[in-house]
């Protein structure tokens, strides 16, 4: 991530109150960056929202064309010893 675009950032985050930012004491050019209770809340949400998404594609039966593409690339007996044996 550019400088730039690092800046513009920090800069939305801090407009919409998610994070807060001053100097830092040990580098003048250098800031630090707090997150503020509205930005703990707001990660949490989107945590929520990602674990729910998560479970929802874990729940949900494999497409057909999901399910045929694994039939494809599964071959009976791979993880015997043999083909163990054979492939190393």
């Amino acid at each position: 991530m550019s400088q730039s675009h690092m800046s513009n950032v920090v800069r939305a985050l801090s407009a919409h109150g998610l994070i807060e930012v001053e100097a830092d004491d040990q580098d003048g050019r250098g800031r630090r960056l707090w997150v503020t209770a509205a930005g703990r809340t707001a990660m949490g949400r989107a945590e929520a929202r990602r674990g729910e998404r998560f479970d929802s594609y874990l729940s949900d039966e494999p497409s057909r064309r999901h399910r045929s593409e694994l039939s494809r690339s599964y071959e009976p007996g791979l993880l015997t010893g043999d083909r163990l044996e054979t492939a190393a």
